[in-house]
């Protein structure tokens, strides 16, 4: 088993939607950019925003602002996918980096954040284009919401580019439906 974080969203009656700042926190420490656990570092975030919808890179930069002063500015790029799935598959694999995904099923729903740790590419292909990606390696922030992985430590989320409508189209259900990857946190090592 690897060193790689998989710290849940803690449900308290109030929470319905921090699983990005569970995500936050493993890409956090997995980075080496935190000192605390995850679990310190979701409380430390969490205290500072409430119970607020998709706001994982300001969760990152809350953590940095309050906590580690004293550094230049995170090494951390958000991106919409798939325009910039390449750029942050190489981050993932050429720099040890850690991606924060975000999940949709539509346009209507909240969608879900997981935090990504490695990029398999497909066999006898070089990252060349979104076509090239396989599957991303991820940990659940709520192990609970996605089927069929519920209560597993390390997911594989497979990857289908849909020509048609420019989607990175994944396997992860959501809310009954099959999600998409619709934009990245990328997070540097340290």
């Amino acid at each position: 088993m690897s060193n790689r974080p998989d710290f849940n969203k803690r449900w308290d009656g109030t929470d319905a939607y921090l699983c990005w700042a569970a995500a936050a926190a493993n890409a956090l420490s997995y980075t080496g950019w935190a000192n605390e656990s995850p679990e310190e570092i979701f409380d430390l975030i969490k205290n500072e925003t409430g119970d607020v919808k998709n706001a994982a890179a300001a969760g990152i930069y809350i953590y940095i602002r309050r906590h580690l002063k004293s550094i230049s500015p995170l090494n951390m790029y958000v991106k919409l996918l798939p325009s910039s799935s390449l750029w942050v598959c190489h981050g993932m694999k050429e720099r040890g980096a850690c991606a924060i995904l975000g999940l949709l099923n539509d346009y209507i729903d909240p969608g879900h954040v997981i935090t990504a740790y490695e990029t398999v590419i497909k066999e006898n292909t070089e990252i060349e284009d979104v076509r090239s990606i396989k599957q991303f390696i991820c940990t659940d922030s709520d192990d609970t919401l996605g089927e069929p992985f519920p209560q597993e430590r390390e997911i594989t989320v497979n990857i289908d580019y849909d020509i048609t409508s420019k989607q990175l189209n994944t396997d992860y259900i959501l809310n009954k439906r099959k999600s998409f990857i619709d934009l990245a946190v990328l997070v540097l090592p340290r």
